[in-house]
């Protein structure tokens, strides 16, 4: 309290008040509470924000184009033994598999569709694979490493055709001791900026989406606002945002 020119006191015009930001927030709660169509968009609009990048961004990819170039001859222990081929097996099992759409080829062409975009991966099974393996499930022989030349760029994809590769090879080669060399395109791994900023993207939305709501409680308590006109300074309006925000 301060004293005027007749003496008596008034209230002291303080420039900023938290009890005044309580108050406004306690209304804007009320407000909000009773009002269900900004309740509604509080709550629903995010929901559907996230739900539509959910289905656009997420879950995943199908049918993605490989190119394959099978050289394996196969590997017998013995002259009337069976001839196992497990370059076929891998084949096959990447046939049926629906993150992969295979496409028999040249290793060497295949690598220049993965830098033209016609495939996503060339992939290359050496001609002495199946000896390799069943040798080395002896302890014996050299490893004889699938080649594999990758779009790196598109992270999503990448990990559909390295997670049907890896199930091609469980199913088929079930001693384990297989190896990938992984050649990555255009020099190696590089993520486009919308992979990275997908994430600040979405966090941006939501903020601009909740920032809006906040706006029009700004607005709608301005224009309702009983105060007196010394009350509206720059400091009391302060107050009045920092409750509603």
């Amino acid at each position: 309290m301060r004293p005027t020119a007749n003496g008596k006191k008034s209230p002291t015009n303080h420039l900023f008040s938290s009890g005044r930001v309580m108050i406004v927030t306690w209304r804007v709660l009320k407000q909000v509470s009773r009002d269900r169509r900004t309740l509604a968009m509080m709550i629903i609009g995010p929901f559907v924000i996230m739900l539509v990048f959910g289905f656009a961004l997420g879950g995943q990819v199908k049918n993605v184009p490989i190119l394959v170039d099978n050289r394996d001859q196969g590997y017998s222990p013995t002259v009337n033994a069976t001839r196992t081929n497990l370059g076929d097996q891998i084949v096959s099992s990447l046939r049926v598999d629906g993150a992969v759409r295979v496409v028999p080829g040249n290793y060497t062409s295949g690598k220049s569709g993965v830098n033209d975009g016609t495939y996503s991966a060339s992939i290359l099974i050496p001609q002495n694979f199946s000896e390799s393996v069943l040798l080395s499930a002896k302890g014996l022989g050299v490893s004889s490493p699938i080649v594999i030349y990758i779009d790196g760029t598109k992270p999503s994809i990448e990990a559909s055709v390295l997670g049907a590769l890896q199930r091609a090879l469980q199913s088929t080669v079930n001693t384990g001791g297989v190896s990938l060399d992984k050649q990555f395109a255009f020099g190696g791994v590089q993520y486009s900026g919308l992979d990275v900023s997908i994430p600040d993207v979405i966090a941006f939305i939501l903020t601009f989406l909740v920032l809006f709501i906040s706006l029009i409680m700004v607005s709608r308590n301005l224009c309702q606002a009983h105060l007196p006109g010394s009350t509206w300074l720059l400091f009391h309006r302060l107050s009045a945002y920092l409750g509603i925000l």
